[in-house]
Parts: structure tokens; sequence; C-alpha cells
């Protein structure tokens, strides 16, 4: 009896470790997981108006926060699909740094695409070649949201990298943090997903095919006719005149 290929299940276990990153970075900057911000921005003491102590600002799916020199989480604005943060340097009101709402609101897509990756994997499991064909379509699903949500990271640490410079007198260091590796992760992750995807409804459909003929006593008996006549031919039987004729002769030369 002949089993479900093993190449079958790699998809969906893919696809299932995607969603479970994509779980670990909804929770950007949860109680849980206070790092797991997507940029962050490390400053001179002082340079944020909103904490005299804050050294760093962490920026979310949901929130900003602010640190202090321990890395500390010190206080967060709301949680929001979209949020809008504003710095200042110190005193001198000329230096202000904005990061609109217009740039952290695609952020969302993040948990698009952790829906997608588990909807992938329940579908992409070998029970039926059309339920494959469906998994599939969500897997290239799947993937063009991942596409997007680390463009949008990446765009936010342009943003963000970009409008740290106009806080005058002071240097910040902008550079990705765990949330952008995880979302680099689930993006990769996608990719091969689609990549082992591809063809499975065919690759079932074959194995259940060669199933079924090992199986079917129709097919072995249609193979057996097949080859009998052969063996048949070889020796001659009453049916054939020669051999009638050739045993006529032979029972008149004994009598």
């Amino acid at each position: 009896m002949s089993k479900t290929p093993k190449e079958l299940f790699l998809s969906p276990l893919i696809l299932f470790v995607s969603f479970l990153m994509g779980v670990i970075l909804s929770i950007s900057l949860g109680p849980l997981l206070p790092n797991n911000d997507v940029v962050r921005a490390t400053f001179v003491p002082g340079v944020v108006s909103i904490l005299p102590n804050t050294t760093q600002a962490r920026f979310g799916l949901w929130t900003a926060c602010a640190a202090d020199f321990n890395e500390h989480v010190e206080a967060c604005l709301d949680r929001h699909i979209a949020y809008n943060v504003q710095f200042s340097s110190g005193m001198d009101s000329s230096g202000v740094a904005i990061i609109e709402r217009s740039y952290t609101r695609g952020l969302f897509v993040h948990v698009f695409v952790m829906l997608t990756s588990l909807c992938s994997s329940i579908f992409m499991f070998p029970f039926n070649p059309a339920l494959l064909r469906c998994g599939f379509w969500l897997t290239c699903v799947n993937f063009l949201g991942a596409i997007a949500a680390f463009a949008i990271d990446l765009v936010l640490l342009a943003r963000v990298g970009s409008q740290m410079k106009h806080l005058e007198g002071h240097t910040a260091f902008v550079h990705p943090s765990w949330g952008f590796w995880w979302s680099l992760a689930v993006f990769v992750f996608s990719f091969c997903a689609v990549g082992t995807s591809m063809g499975s409804d065919k690759i079932l459909q074959i194995a259940r095919a060669s199933k079924v003929q090992t199986l079917d006593p129709s097919t072995r008996s249609r193979k057996k006719s097949f080859w009998l006549p052969k063996l048949k031919r070889d020796k001659p039987t009453l049916s054939d005149p020669f051999a009638v004729e050739e045993s006529e002769k032979r029972i008149s030369s004994n009598n």
C-alpha cells in the first residue's frame, strides 16, 4: 500500500513555522516582549522631549516606546493600528522629527500575513487535490503580503533615519531591531513555501493513481490476459487444424 509522498508535508510545516513567527511579531512591544520592536533609534540622553532620561525610541507594530539607560521601557503611546510620534531636540523647537501615521499604518499587514500563513498551512495538508490547489493560491497571496510587509518595514526604517537627522545638536543611531529580522524570516519562509507547494496537487494525483493501479484487481487481470495468448501460441491445442491433423496421423500410424 503506497503512502502519501513526504514532500507534501514540507510546505504546511514551513507555513506553520511562518505563522508562529508572525505571532511573535504581532505582539510587538507588548508586556511579554518589550524588546520586539521593528526599528530602534538610540539617542544622546535628553534628546527626546517626552522623558528626560530617554536614550532609545522603539517603533513597533502598534505603538512606540521610550527606553532609559538600562534599556527599560519607561513609557509607551496608546496602542493603535496607526500612531504618530514627534521628537524635539530639547529646548530648541526648530529641531523636530515627526513619524506620521501614514508610515505606521501599513504595519498592520503583518497580521494579514500571519493569518494567511495559518490558512495556507491548513489547506496544504495532502487530503484533496482541490484543497491543495486552493492552498497554493493562498500561499502565493501570503508571499505577496510578506513582500509588502517587509517593504513597509524598510520604508519605516528609512523614514526614521531621515527624520532623526533633523535633531540638531544630537546624534541618533537608527538600526533594525528584532521585529525587523522576524519580518525578514517570515518573508524567506513564505518564499520557500511557494517553491515547495508548486505542483503539490499533481504529486498527490500521481501518488493516488499509482495506488489505485496496484490495488485494482482489474488491472492485474488485464495484464494477465495480455500475456496469456502468447503463451498459448507456443503450445498447439486441439482447436488448431495443424495440431488435429498431426494427431490423426499419429493415431493411424499406431494402428
